[in-house]
């Protein structure tokens, strides 16, 4: 009974060092992945044309892509339309949602 004590003690010590230690590693690893659906939806205004408006920080488009890790928005834009994506507008998401994603 003793041992048993003192192992569950151990699992919950490691379990709080992980996650003080790991916080935001482990954040990271469970961030939902958009779908292309869910990213042009919320973010094509602000990067596609020529001209686009930058998004506000509370916009739907910088809430998305803070929620999700910066591989799993780059795997979710299809190649065939990063070409169309205007340069400008997506440095001004990158500014203004504070994201670090380079596709």
């Amino acid at each position: 009974m003793e041992g048993t004590r003192r192992l569950t003690h151990l699992v919950m010590v490691v379990m709080v060092v992980m996650l003080v230690a790991g916080g935001p590693w482990i954040v990271s690893i469970m961030a939902a992945c958009p779908s292309y659906q869910e990213l042009y939806s919320q973010c094509s205004k602000y990067v596609i044309g020529s001209n686009p408006p930058a998004p506000t920080a509370n916009s739907g488009c910088c809430s998305l892509l803070k929620s999700s890790s910066p591989s799993c928005v780059c795997s979710a834009i299809p190649s065939n339309y990063k070409n169309l994506v205007n340069q400008k507008g997506l440095s001004n998401v990158k500014s203004v949602c504070k994201i670090s994603a380079s596709c």
